[in-house]
């Protein structure tokens, strides 16, 4: 049986597509059974157009062969056209901004605060955007207060323990592997190790003044704890 083509339209209506029908051979095994047979295939080869003859004559391009069209198609809204003061996606699709930030703001505000939004998201929470501006700057204070927060106690927190190890120990540390390697690189960064790390480095800084118990040994030891103290 030859292939047969014919024009339909897409999923949305909005276009005439080119589709081909043939019959397939298939071949499973059913445990040791070997199954054989044929059936029948549907697929979408390409997109045309939205006029009806401009679809039709590439569609005799493509085949050669003169195909009817007995399907129409819905005319699509250009991006440009739409209103976009309304949602055209999502949970509220079809209502108006001013609706939505009535009885879900929060919504709002999430949607003006994520980023790499889809355009037919992105356009309406640009005009969503001024509803909501005393939420997102509050929002955004509150971000760069922690951030700054966040940044001062890491500058404190390095310059407490560089003071107690020195800053070319840990440097020197650092540039090795295992624990002492790692703990020096996080307080470099400014990251403050667990408690039970700080003794474990402190213990490996004393061993590296004498042996254990000796009096080098415990002058480290004082020393970096009256340091952190």
């Amino acid at each position: 049986m030859e292939p047969r083509y014919y024009i339909s339209t897409g999923a949305k209506n909005n276009f005439f597509t080119l589709r081909m029908e043939e019959v397939v051979a298939y071949s499973y095994f059913n445990g040791s059974e070997q199954v054989v047979g044929h059936r029948m295939s549907d697929r979408h080869l390409c997109s045309l157009s939205t006029d009806r003859e401009t679809a039709i004559a590439k569609a005799r391009e493509i085949t050669g062969q003169t195909l009817e069209v007995t399907e129409s198609v819905d005319p699509i809204t250009r991006v440009e056209e739409r209103d976009w003061s309304r949602f055209h996606g999502g949970k509220y699709a079809g209502e108006s901004v001013e609706a939505v930030f009535a009885t879900d703001p929060g919504y709002l505000v999430w949607l003006c605060e994520t980023k790499g939004l889809p355009e037919v998201y992105r356009r309406t929470a640009e005009i969503a955007r001024p509803l909501v501006a005393d939420v997102l700057a509050s929002r955004e204070a509150e971000r760069a207060a922690a951030k700054a927060e966040a940044e001062a106690k890491a500058t404190s927190t390095r310059s407490r323990l560089v003071a107690a190890f020195g800053e070319e120990t840990l440097t020197a540390w650092a540039k090795g592997d295992g624990f002492a390697g790692s703990v020096s690189r996080d307080i470099l960064d400014g990251k403050e190790p667990s408690p039970r790390a700080i003794s474990i480095l402190t213990d490996i800084a004393a061993k590296s003044a004498g042996r254990r118990r000796s009096k080098e040994y415990r002058a480290v030891i004082a020393r970096i704890e009256a340091s952190l103290a």
